[in-house]
């Protein structure tokens, strides 16, 4: 009968010095995986290892927090902006500005579009010229001669008042214009009083010495055409809108396409 092979001691592994060494043997077998990490790292829930899990999560949190890259510098951002030093002999405050205060609007007491519009109606129609400051009542006698060709077909006193307005609009028309051509507020006759350099006769008391003793002024007519549409004409020329004329003796006024001529003449 063959005999049973003996059994073999167990295999020395060679250790780093070229000796054999032998692996500790245990009573009770050989150990797991788990126990054998166990053995060597202490346990994150024991305490006497120095590491608990509270501490480990809060110290790499400090780590992710330092190696985030919004708390990083970056290489494109500028450096910050510094203050520009004070200029010498400065102490280095600025003085306080004072705020510019708005400028308040002052009230206008004028007429505005509308009132200006219900002081100047006549008969319901509203006038498209005011007088002037200067306007004045004439003092010596002015009439108009109205001829037709060659007749003559009416007389006008043209002196009791200080405006006349021409014009087909017979609501508002001083002195009307029937023909077709002419506009419903066609021109205004308006005397003025202005300055002049001669001395006038009913003055001439008034002076010593060549010296005057008061203003030397006149009272004037004057022509002014309200945008016609056709045009108003002295002595054969067209007046430009809205602009005085200065009439005299003998003046010869027309309007539009009228064949009526209007002679200006002062009585003596």
């Amino acid at each position: 009968m063959p005999k049973a092979p003996a059994e073999s001691a167990p295999r020395s592994r060679p250790s780093r010095w070229g000796s054999p060494t032998r692996s500790p043997q245990r009573a009770d077998g050989p150990r797991s995986y788990s126990e054998r990490h166990a053995s060597r790292s202490p346990s994150l829930h024991d305490s006497r290892g120095g590491r608990d899990k509270d501490g480990y999560r809060q110290r790499h949190r400090r780590r992710s927090r330092s190696r985030s890259p919004s708390n990083r510098p970056s290489a494109s951002s500028p450096p910050p902006l510094s203050s520009p030093p004070p200029p010498a002999g400065s102490t280095g405050s600025n003085p306080p500005v004072a705020a510019e205060r708005p400028t308040k609007i002052q009230p206008n007491f004028g007429l505005s579009g509308k009132l200006a519009a219900d002081t100047n109606t006549v008969n319901g129609t509203v006038v498209d010229y005011n007088e002037p400051p200067e306007s004045r009542q004439p003092t010596d006698p002015w009439r108009l001669y109205v001829f037709k060709g060659d007749v003559q077909v009416d007389i006008l006193p043209v002196g009791r008042q200080s405006a006349y307005l021409f014009g087909r609009d017979r609501k508002v028309a001083d002195i009307p214009v029937d023909h077709p051509s002419c506009s419903k507020q066609h021109a205004v006759l308006q005397y003025r009083q202005v300055s002049t350099r001669a001395v006038p006769k009913s003055t001439v008391a008034d002076y010593e010495g060549g010296l005057p003793t008061a203003p030397c002024t006149e009272v004037r007519p004057y022509l002014i055409d309200l945008k016609s549409s056709n045009g108003t004409f002295v002595n054969g020329e067209q007046l430009p809108s809205v602009q005085y004329y200065e009439l005299r003796h003998q003046d010869v006024i027309k309007f539009a396409f009228s064949s009526r001529e209007y002679v200006l003449i002062r009585e003596n």
